[in-house]
């Protein structure tokens, strides 16, 4: 080296070498986390965390000499750290690289060759956090997802879109933001790519209850009446495809076909008005009433689904999980 004019530049090139290699582990632990067997390793410590960290509270107030123990022992470590600050380190570590990535392109111009390279690890790590956070949510007790679909909450500032998700003994409401375009909407019952599905979009929690706390407001409705309807709106939507498909035809024609044209445009106005009637007047088909119990309140919410055959199936589904739980 020559004089130390050049400092500024060797410590760029040291950065940017700690930079590489930060990025270097990084990945190779990335690739190593996706690993299912990591992924359910993870899971199983953050449940033995939260049962260690509640039993070393317990112990601590019913043996004072245990306490003055870890009193010691933390005072020893050179970070000066506590049991539970010790333990809850892994638990911190992976949401950390979502953090480190996020400051490796926030310094690392788009024409690097190792800007694409980050992308990719900042997709597989928030994959890999979401099904972290998902199966978390499954793996406790003898819980078992059921289904999950998108509604309509009515109120003062007009329709909100919600999703909700069923669970054995709980029920999640979430608000849906878009993920780089129009929110997927997908009504799936359990599946295998129930998780690839989900990901289309980004959810919030907004509301978690158990089972218990939830009652259904029954309402006048025969399911005789929901079929004849859902009979009805099917046949119309049949009739309007075929309509389409026949003008299709008719356009290929070669002879004067404008007044048959000019009927079938009449049929299918027809036809598509009738439909939009109908579907509009069954909005009490297609929602279902709800009472939550809320910290001892309860707060009537309905929630209006896309057609009422899937309001049929969430009722049914949340009647037969309440009845196993009660």
């Amino acid at each position: 080296m020559h004089g130390w004019d050049d400092k500024e530049e060797h410590r760029d090139m040291l950065v940017y070498w700690k930079i590489v290699q930060t990025f270097y582990y990084f990945n190779t632990q990335v690739i190593k986390f996706t690993r299912s067997a990591v992924v359910e390793t993870y899971i199983e410590f953050i449940n033995n965390w939260k049962a260690a960290r509640d039993a070393i509270k317990s112990i601590s107030l019913a043996k004072p000499a245990f306490a003055k123990f870890l009193e010691v022992t933390s005072r020893e470590h050179k970070g000066k750290l506590t049991l539970d600050a010790l333990l809850i380190m892994p638990v911190q570590r992976i949401p950390r690289y979502e953090l480190l990535i996020k400051e490796l392109l926030k310094h690392t111009p788009m024409d690097h060759p190792d800007y694409k390279l980050l992308l990719q690890a900042q997709k597989s790590i928030v994959k890999s956090l979401y099904q972290l956070n998902f199966k978390e949510m499954l793996t406790q007790g003898e819980r078992s997802f059921i289904r999950h679909d998108f509604v309509l909450i009515p109120g003062g500032l007009g329709k909100k879109e919600r999703c909700l998700f069923l669970f054995s003994d709980m029920l999640l409401i979430t608000s849906i933001k878009k993920k780089g375009g129009a929110i997927r909407k997908t009504s799936i019952a359990v599946a295998a790519s129930t998780c690839g599905l989900l990901e289309s979009n980004k959810y919030k929690l907004l509301m978690k209850t158990p089972l218990h706390c939830v009652d259904i407001i029954k309402k006048n409705i025969d399911e005789p009446c929901v079929r004849t309807f859902l009979k009805e709106v099917s046949c119309l939507e049949n009739d309007i495809a075929m309509l389409g498909k026949i003008s299709e035809i008719i356009g290929t024609l070669n002879c004067e076909h404008q007044t048959l044209e000019d009927v079938i445009k009449d049929l299918l106005s027809n036809l598509t008005k009738q439909l939009a009637d109908k579907q509009s007047s069954c909005s009490q088909l297609m929602s279902l009433d709800l009472a939550i119990n809320i910290n001892n309140e309860v707060e009537n919410i309905t929630f209006v689904f896309p057609n009422p055959e899937q309001r049929m199936t969430w009722e049914s589904s949340i009647f037969r999980c309440e009845r196993k739980i009660r």
